[in-house]
Order: structure tokens, then C-alpha cells, then sequence
């Protein structure tokens, strides 16, 4: 029969508090006596605070994976909002109301419904538009977004490549989580890009995909830039999935 080893308990420090604290180690003249002792002065510590050390460590690695993402989402902020901007707000600027933003500022992706910023130009609509989308960027949230005239560049060079990449560019925008246009109407509407356009609306509006627009006109003078066969069913659908916020729409023009 194994003979039984011999204990007995001494005092050391703990390694991270340096408080003291008892340990049982082997007696002097046992086995590995001398090693084990040499191990429980540098090595021993309280159980409370080796759960501590390893909370701060996991605290520090979250927060360093935090900084790190942070970095990566300001990196790629900067390649999605034009300079101009990304430039604080000024609410002395003519027409900069900032109860408009803080009502644009409670649009909550979860509803599930679309927003207009609706109204004539120098109301700061893309000012707010792009502070909500930075918010939303932070946040994790992916979108697509686009100008009008420049989404119409893009639809008809897809086109006349071929009509697969077009469909593909258009599936892009249909599935993605948010889908933004600013400048809703302005310029020439093609027939081409209006039914593109028609397309994308309906395939987002009937799987409740939000969309958030801006734009200078009224319905009215929206709907006069549209066909006649596409336009009410696309203004429809845009309304019935948006809420609207007025900037001092102006109806007697049409300018952008």
C-alpha cells in the first residue's frame, strides 16, 4: 500500500493582490516537496481573484475587438458618405430645422415601414437622410444607396452590357436590408429605368423591405414625371409603404 503523503499548510501571497492566503503543499522531505513550494509562492492565487483576472482579460479582448470594428465601420463610413456630409450640422444654415432631424432621427429600422423626406431643395434632407444612415452604418446595418441620376447611369449601362447583369444588380438591391434613393424625380426618367425602377419598388414593398427616399416634388409633380401605366401604381406603393415627413413641400415647381 502506497504510503500516505504527508501535508501541511503554509502561507504565501497571492500572485495578482498580493494579499496572503493559505495553501496546503506536501511536507518537507515528500515528493516534489520542494518544486510544488517553489510553485505555490509564484504561482498560487485567490480563486476570486483568478476569476477576476480572467472577466478583465475577456473585458479587455471585447473592448479591443470593439475599437477594432469601430475603425473598420469609420473606415468604410468614409467610402459611403460624400465629405460634405460627414461635416457636423449647422442649425443656422437657412432652412436646417432641427426638429425635422430628431423627427427623422426616430425612424426605427424595425418598423418595417419606408420614409420620404419630402420638401424643396436647401432643407437639409440629405444632411439628415445621411446623419440617420451613419447611425444605422454604426450600428451593423447594411443599405443600398444611391442618387437618382446616378442609379439611372447605372441601370442603363448594366442594360446594355446584358440583361443578366441587370437582373443581378436589381436582385442586389431587392434583398438588401435597407434600400435608399435620394433625389427621387430629379432629371429625365427613361422608360427603361422606370420599369427597372417599378420592378425593384414592388419586389421590396411586397416583402416589407424598408425604403427611404428624398425628394423635391409633391406626389403631383412626381407622378407628372411618370408614365401614365406605371406611375400611380408606383407612387402608390411607395406612400402605402412610407411614412412622410414634409420639409415645406413646394407644388409650384418642379425644380431639384
Amino acid at each position: 500500500m502506497r504510503d500516505e503523503i504527508k501535508t501541511e499548510v503554509i502561507e504565501v501571497a497571492c500572485r495578482i493582490c498580493g494579499e496572503p492566503m493559505q495553501i496546503e503543499v506536501p511536507a518537507a522531505g515528500q515528493p516534489f516537496a520542494a518544486t510544488l513550494r517553489k510553485l505555490a509562492h509564484t504561482a498560487t492565487a485567490h480563486e476570486s481573484c483568478h476569476a477576476a483576472r480572467i472577466d478583465d482579460t475577456r473585458r479587455a479582448r471585447a473592448a479591443a475587438a470593439r475599437a477594432e470594428r469601430e475603425s473598420a465601420l469609420a473606415a468604410e463610413w468614409e467610402k459611403i458618405c460624400p465629405q460634405e456630409y460627414r461635416k457636423e450640422i449647422d442649425y443656422n444654415f437657412a432652412g436646417c430645422d432641427p426638429k425635422k432631424h430628431a423627427e427623422v432621427l426616430r425612424w426605427s429600422f424595425d418598423s418595417q415601414r419606408g420614409l420620404i423626406l419630402a420638401g424643396k431643395t436647401g432643407r437639409c434632407k440629405t444632411r439628415f437622410l445621411y446623419d440617420l444612415l451613419k447611425r444605422e452604418h454604426f450600428a451593423g446595418r447594411k443599405f443600398f444607396i444611391r442618387r437618382h441620376p446616378e442609379w439611372r447611369l447605372e441601370a442603363s449601362k448594366h442594360a446594355a452590357d446584358s440583361q443578366d447583369k441587370l437582373a443581378h444588380w436589381l436582385h442586389r438591391q431587392a434583398v438588401a436590408p435597407l434600400w435608399v434613393m435620394d433625389d427621387l424625380g430629379k432629371g429625365t426618367i427613361t422608360q427603361a429605368s422606370e420599369e427597372s425602377l417599378e420592378s425593384l419598388i414592388d419586389q421590396r414593398t411586397r416583402s416589407q423591405m424598408p425604403m427611404i427616399f428624398t425628394t423635391n416634388d409633391s406626389a403631383k409633380t412626381l407622378g407628372s414625371r411618370l408614365s401614365a401605366d406605371r406611375g400611380a401604381p408606383m407612387l402608390r406603393r411607395i406612400l402605402g409603404s412610407c411614412d412622410v415627413i414634409r420639409f415645406e413641400i413646394d407644388t409650384t415647381t418642379t425644380k431639384s
